[in-house]
C-alpha cells in the first residue's frame, strides 16, 4: 500500500497489565498523600509536651523551636551550609531582636532562622540585670498546672505567643500572595546546666550546615511529619 507503515496493536494481555499497574500506582500515590496529610494533621493538633509541674515564668534558660504550618519554607534557603534569609526571614529575625526591647525581663542568647523553623535560647530573669547565664533549678511542684495564659504575661508561652503574633501580622500585612501561619504550638526544653547549654548552642550554630539531615526538613530521611525541638 504505497510503502506505508502498518500499525501493530500490542497483545491484549500487555495492555491489561499496563492499565492495572497504572491504576495501582495511582492508588499508591493517593494513599501516600492521605497518610502525609494525616501526619500533618496529627502534628498540628497534638499538644506539645511540657515539663509537668514546672512554672515557665521562673528564672531560667529555655531552648525553643517554632515551625511553620505544614513545614513550608517561607524564610529562605540553605546554600553551601549557610542560611540565606529572604525578606520574610529577615522579618522573623527583626521581630525576635525586638523581644528583649519590649520585655525587660528577657535576655536573648543564640538563635537561628531556618527555612521553615526557628531555634532560640531565651533567658527569663526576675530583674532586668545584666550577667551570666542563669540555669534553671528545675523547681517542680505537683500542684502547678503549667498555666500559660490569662494574666501571666511574663512566662515563656506569653513571650513566644507575642513573637509569633507579631511575625504573622507583619508578614500578612505586606503581601497578599499567601496567608502565613506558624504551627499552632511550639516546642521547648528547660536547660539545666552549662554542658547542656553548650550542646544546644552548638546545635543552633551548626543547624544550617546540617539542614540535609534536619528532622524538620521534609526532604530529610529523619523527617517524621511532626515538629522536632532539635
Amino acid at each position: 500500500n504505497g510503502g506505508g507503515l502498518i500499525a501493530i496493536s500490542p497483545p491484549l494481555g500487555i495492555l491489561v497489565e499496563f492499565y492495572i499497574k497504572t491504576a495501582l500506582f495511582s492508588f499508591y500515590l493517593i494513599i501516600r498523600k492521605n497518610n502525609s496529610d494525616m501526619l500533618m494533621f496529627n502534628a498540628r493538633h497534638k499538644p506539645a509536651p511540657r515539663l509537668k509541674g514546672y512554672d515557665y515564668s521562673q528564672d531560667g534558660l529555655y531552648f525553643i523551636t517554632i515551625t511553620t504550618e505544614r513545614f513550608v519554607s517561607y524564610f529562605g534557603k540553605v546554600q553551601k551550609g549557610k542560611m540565606i534569609l529572604n525578606p520574610i526571614g529577615k522579618i522573623v529575625q527583626g521581630e525576635w531582636l525586638r523581644t528583649s526591647l519590649l520585655r525587660s525581663h528577657v535576655k536573648l542568647h543564640d538563635f537561628q532562622v531556618m527555612p521553615n523553623h526557628f531555634h532560640a535560647i531565651i533567658e527569663i530573669h526576675e530583674l532586668p540585670l545584666p550577667g551570666t547565664e542563669k540555669f534553671s533549678p528545675v523547681k517542680i511542684s505537683p500542684y502547678f498546672k503549667n498555666k500559660f495564659g490569662g494574666s501571666i504575661s511574663r512566662n515563656l508561652f506569653a513571650i513566644v505567643r507575642g513573637f509569633k503574633s507579631s511575625v504573622r501580622a507583619t508578614i500578612n500585612s505586606i503581601q497578599d500572595k499567601f496567608v502565613f501561619e506558624w504551627h499552632e504550638s511550639f516546642l521547648d526544653h528547660v536547660i539545666r546546666d552549662d554542658k547542656e547549654y553548650q550542646r544546644i548552642v552548638n546545635h543552633i550554630r551548626t543547624n544550617p550546615k546540617n539542614w540535609h539531615k534536619d528532622p524538620n526538613n521534609p526532604k530529610s530521611p529523619s523527617f517524621k511529619g511532626r515538629p522536632s525541638v532539635y
